[in-house]
């Protein structure tokens, strides 16, 4: 089961990466003309979608390598570049940032594998990324709004997958515990109960099948 939930998880995680990298890159083309190094925006752009391909077959075929620490901090690290780049970039006037959201994927699998801690530790990150980012192509401009609503969605971006992950990990711990139970007492039914019963007719002393009895009677109130 935990398997099918990392499967699920980083499924949906591919999805957001493919979503956000599309439309970083369509706004790329659109903005341009206010690239000054296009060679790097290319490169830095198929660096993303390289490791969308690769991440989306590993969450198919071996979800549980996407929760060792090298992919989370390959993305990390790849997210950081793409913020910082856009100082490197593009010139001034430009709507929209290299990476738009697609650094918001990657808090997601930190809060995923790692918790709400980590998780908040790379929205600040991030966010610092963003702003240098942002200085660099805005100079003179006041960055508070675009840098905040950033860091605003970075934070919440790792608190709503933290918390959700922390609730389907507790339903699926008891989803376990109550097969568990489940299982068990089919075992007992069929098993030590039935026994019970033959005891009391096949026995001829009356204490044993008295006993029998009554061990029978108090394993179906506990069932």
């Amino acid at each position: 089961m935990q398997d099918q939930l990392d499967r699920g998880w980083f499924q949906g995680i591919a999805i957001v990466r493919w979503l956000t990298w599309t439309w970083a890159v369509a706004g790329a083309v659109l903005s341009r003309r206010y690239i000054e190094e296009p060679e790097v925006a290319i490169l830095l752009l198929t660096s993303a979608g390289v490791f969308n391909a690769w991440a989306t077959l590993m969450a198919r075929r071996a979800p549980h390598r996407l929760s060792s620490p090298s992919p989370l901090i390959a993305e990390v690290c790849l997210a950081v570049t793409l913020l910082m780049a856009d100082s490197y970039v593009y010139s001034s006037g430009r709507e929209q940032s290299l990476a738009w959201a697609w650094p918001a994927a990657s808090i997601v699998s930190v809060a995923v594998v790692a918790g709400l801690r980590w998780a908040l530790g790379v929205s600040v990150l991030m966010a610092a990324a963003s702003l240098a980012g942002e200085r660099g192509v805005r100079r003179g401009e006041d960055l508070s709004v675009a840098v905040l609503s950033k860091s605003a969605l970075f934070v919440l971006a790792a608190t709503a997958a933290a918390t959700l992950a922390q609730r389907l990990r507790r339903a699926e711990r008891e989803v376990a515990v109550a097969r568990a139970r489940e299982e068990m007492a089919r075992e007992l039914h069929d098993g030590v109960l039935q026994t019970l019963a033959v005891v009391q007719r096949r026995a001829t002393d009356p204490d044993l099948a008295s006993l029998a009895r009554q061990q029978e009677r108090e394993l179906r109130d506990f069932l």
